[in-house]
């Protein structure tokens, strides 16, 4: 990359502008979108203003305006996902853990992981706002799952344990067996719940969540 290594390096809005502008071209080019039309930069600066519009008018966006890196680590993902969640979704699985490796949430606590978030936006001088914070929590979800998916992933591919499994092998087959089950019934509880949260997350009104 030609600017930076991490999302903390953003400093202004022209240069989110144009972290966004090469990793929705880089990911876009992995996937075989071929060439980027030439409005890339200038339909992702229309998205920067609609998404960013609170944080233009605090800040200013004039070239010379310095941003908290936790609010552009924060704007990237932001309007990122708003200029195409597909794209997002398969960028985050990939680059996340690279380009944002002191997230929070790769803590096995959740209650550390609070108060490193509040921590920092305290530090650099940020209003934790109800939107923010949700914002946060959601990333920090996907972070948890992408890197369940991996272990899984792993498991599969490396491990004997799932491959191996012959049932005339086991003294007590039935009691595995139903194991099992109950293993693959709550597997299936938690992707319920996921889904349902993601679906009220998307539809909050940030103006009356809790009080960050």
């Amino acid at each position: 990359m030609s600017y930076g290594f991490e999302l903390q390096d953003i400093m202004d809005f022209d240069d989110l502008a144009d972290w966004l502008e090469d990793h929705i071209n880089k990911i876009g080019q992995e996937l075989g979108f071929g060439k980027v039309p030439k409005s890339l930069k200038g339909d992702i600066e229309k998205v920067m203003k609609e998404t960013l519009k609170d944080e233009i008018k605090e800040y200013g966006w004039t070239g010379d305006e310095e941003l908290p890196s936790i609010l552009s680590i924060n704007m990237f993902h932001s309007v990122f996902a708003t200029f195409n969640k597909n794209l997002y979704s398969i960028w985050f699985r990939r680059n996340v853990e690279e380009l944002e490796p002191d997230s929070p949430f790769m803590s096995e606590s959740v209650s550390v992981a609070m108060d490193e978030i509040k921590e920092q936006y305290e530090e650099e001088g940020v209003e934790l706002t109800n939107k923010l914070l949700i914002q946060e929590l959601k990333r920090g979800l996907h972070v948890r799952l992408f890197d369940m998916v991996q272990s899984l992933e792993y498991t599969l591919e490396h491990e004997s344990n799932v491959a191996s499994i012959k049932p005339n092998g086991f003294r007590a087959t039935d009691e595995v067996v139903g194991e099992m089950e109950k293993v693959m019934e709550q597997a299936m509880q938690v992707e319920k719940q996921v889904n349902g949260l993601i679906q009220s997350i998307e539809n909050l009104d940030y103006s009356t969540t809790i009080d960050s």
